[in-house]
C-alpha cells in the first residue's frame, strides 16, 4: 500500500498541472480521431448487395447481413424502415443431412457495432 502511495506522490510531483492538461487534451483529441474513422453503413430494402458499398443511402445494401459482414467494432449500421430477414445459416449447419429451410437462418451480429 505504501509503494502505491509513494508512486502516486512521485507521479503527481513529477508532472505539473499545466503539463497534465496538455497531455489530457492531446489524449482526448487522439481518441476522438479514432472514432472519426469509423464507417456508417446503410441498409434499405431497395438496395443492392453486389454493386453497392453501403456507405450512403444511395449506395445502400439490401440485406442487413451484408452490412454486418463488412462492419467492424465501433462502426454503425443505419437501417431504413422495412422487413429484413436473415440470409445466413448458422456456422456448422451446412453439412447436416436434413434439408435446411429459411427458418434455420440467423443474423450474425458483430461485437461493438451499433444498429
Amino acid at each position: 500500500m505504501g509503494l502505491v502511495r509513494d508512486n502516486l506522490i512521485l507521479f503527481t510531483a513529477f508532472y505539473s498541472k499545466p503539463l497534465m492538461k496538455h497531455i489530457t487534451f492531446i489524449l482526448l483529441m487522439f481518441l476522438n480521431t479514432l472514432t472519426c474513422f469509423a464507417n456508417t453503413y446503410y441498409v434499405k430494402t431497395t438496395g443492392n448487395d453486389t454493386s453497392n458499398d453501403g456507405r450512403s443511402w444511395g449506395a445502400a445494401f439490401a440485406t442487413l447481413q451484408k452490412a454486418l459482414e463488412v462492419s467492424q467494432y465501433g462502426e454503425q449500421i443505419w437501417i431504413a424502415e422495412g422487413t429484413y430477414k436473415p440470409t445466413a445459416y448458422p456456422a456448422g449447419a451446412i453439412p447436416y443431412t436434413p434439408p435446411l429451410t429459411n427458418r434455420d437462418k440467423s443474423f450474425y451480429l458483430v461485437n461493438g457495432v451499433k444498429l
